[in-house]
């Protein structure tokens, strides 16, 4: 009484996985192909979407293969057992069937004999003629069925036809009965002297399609059983494997919001080097990238403010200056006296007029830094240019000792020849001042190509060095250790340098002088 529950419930939980399947598929072709802004379904559901139906497809597919095939089978089986027990039958029955042909015995014996067969096999059984009358009914083990023509005596044609005519042992068909279903198996019955066709046995399984039923509706629900059991579990190890396949991305996508350009910013440790691993090394490249880029802004916004500072420094140092030295120049032409007080009020005045150059000179470097524009990039000889430059203090400083150890050929770099020839002869004046009183100056100069595309210039001095607690000002703007310096002197080289895609850097030792590198890349 239970096999119509169960046969609903489980032609239902397979429509209901059905109707899932094509939800779930549904689901995805919306949100993926048609884009609808409404709904927005994020990584980690799509991932789990992706698996399920991964997961749901093939066992789908391995289901229903599996439950065609089974039936199939078992169908087979069924009718193969039914073929057996009718062949059985009919050679039990052969010679009884050729006795009472041959009116060797009587038809009471032949009807004992089949109806003994029909209760130890609970089967019902008929034997239908084949010579005269062929195809009528001779003997059923239910003749009240026949007698009273719910069933006709005779056979139906297409059995006849396929073992007689055709010469076929038995044969299986489907036949009904109102709305029972069911088998008969038709089986021929052959003397077993001459082999000739003597009957057809004939045995219908009114519980076949029952049985049938019966197996596969197990066979459903074991199948559906199964697939809930896993589709469930899977559903959980999906969500487990999704959240654990993104957490690198969470991760990283937490440290980009928490990422500034004032902040500090560290990189990311990941050990793999799979996708997420390729993620997080240009996380961390673009981290190198900010610091670079954050350090530049720093300085360009340092720079700024120091031009607008030497802007307003020149503007108002010049202004009182030039009155302040013609009256000087008045006052110088106008004294009188005695020689000696006269010598000694011209000498002040020279003081307070050197001074006065002096301040005029810082305030004219200081409007040319706020003025300076941005260097020009052109290709030319850094081995010219150095020559160029040197042998301007070659000639002018008969006490200072200038070495150069430079190729004869032609090296050819890009920048603004103007700003780097400045550069070296600003570092070989800073060289110069460096030197104490008393010791002659010795500035030695080396070029040399390092690497197949960059080249090294230094410039090296016997001078004091540079004491360890100012060598982090050296390239700073407002930083100068000589008394009548601007401090921009290196700014300005540093900027030029940079602009030409190299770099500027320097090595000292208290005592044993200094020696500032200047790198810039070759040009082919």
């Amino acid at each position: 009484p239970l096999y119509p529950f169960i046969n609903v419930f489980a032609n239902f939980s397979f429509l209901f996985l059905i109707l899932a399947f094509f939800l779930l598929l549904t689901l995805i072709i919306y949100a993926i192909y048609f884009n609808i802004k409404r709904i927005e379904i994020n990584y980690i559901t799509r991932i789990q979407l992706y698996l399920n139906l991964a997961f749901f497809i093939p066992l789908t597919v391995i289901s229903i293969t599996t439950l065609t095939r089974s039936a199939s089978d078992y169908k087979m089986e069924v009718e193969n057992e039914y073929l057996r027990v009718a062949d059985a039958t009919s050679n039990n029955i052969t010679g009884y069937l050729q006795s009472f042909l041959l009116d060797q015995s009587t038809i009471e014996e032949l009807s004992n004999k089949l109806s003994e067969l029909a209760d130890f096999s609970e089967l019902d059984m008929d034997i239908f003629r084949t010579m005269q009358n062929a195809g009528k009914l001779l003997l059923s083990t239910q003749p009240l069925i026949y007698e009273k023509d719910i069933f006709s005596e005779l056979i139906d044609p297409e059995a006849l036809s396929n073992i007689k005519e055709q010469g076929n042992k038995s044969i299986i068909l489907n036949e009904t009965f109102g709305k029972l279903e069911y088998k008969t198996a038709y089986v021929s019955i052959r003397s077993s002297d001459s082999g000739e066709l003597i009957g057809i046995l004939s045995i219908p399984f009114f519980g076949s399609q029952e049985a049938i039923e019966q197996n596969l509706t197990g066979l459903v629900i074991n199948i559906l059983s199964i697939f809930t059991i896993i589709f469930i579990s899977f559903i959980f190890l999906s969500f487990f494997v999704s959240n654990y396949l993104t957490f690198p991305l969470k991760f990283l996508t937490e440290r980009i919001r928490k990422t500034s350009l004032t902040g500090s910013n560290e990189p990311i440790q990941y050990e793999s080097q799979d996708e997420i691993g390729q993620l997080i090394n240009e996380y961390n490249n673009m981290l190198l990238k900010l610091e670079e880029s954050r350090k530049a802004l720093a300085q360009s916004e340092k720079e700024a403010a120091w031009r607008e500072m030497a802007k307003q420094v020149a503007h108002e140092i010049k202004n009182p200056l030039t009155p302040m030295k013609l009256t000087l120049q008045h006052l110088k032409m106008r004294i009188g006296g005695e020689p000696e007080e006269k010598a000694r009020m011209e000498k002040s005045i020279n003081s307070l007029l050197h001074n006065i150059d002096t301040l005029s000179n810082i305030a004219t470097t200081f409007s040319n830094y706020a003025q300076m524009p941005v260097p020009e990039k052109e290709e030319f000889d850094i081995v010219g240019l150095l020559k160029q430059t040197v042998n301007i203090y070659v000639n002018s400083e008969e006490d200072v000792d200038i070495q150069m150890n430079i190729p004869e050929r032609a090296i050819m770099v890009e920048g603004d020849p103007g700003w780097i020839g400045r550069t070296i002869s600003n570092l070989i004046i800073n060289g110069i001042q460096a030197v104490e009183k008393g010791k002659k100056p010795v500035i030695e100069i080396i070029l040399k190509q390092v690497e197949p595309n960059k080249v090294l210039l230094s410039v090296a001095d016997n001078g004091q060095g540079i004491r360890e607690d100012i060598q982090d000002k050296i390239f700073m703007p407002n930083f100068s250790t000589k008394y009548s310096g601007s401090g921009i002197g290196l700014a300005i080289a540093k900027r030029a340098i940079e602009h030409a895609q190299g770099k500027i850097w320097f090595d000292t030792g208290t005592g044993e002088g200094t020696v500032f590198y200047i790198q810039l890349p070759v040009m082919f």
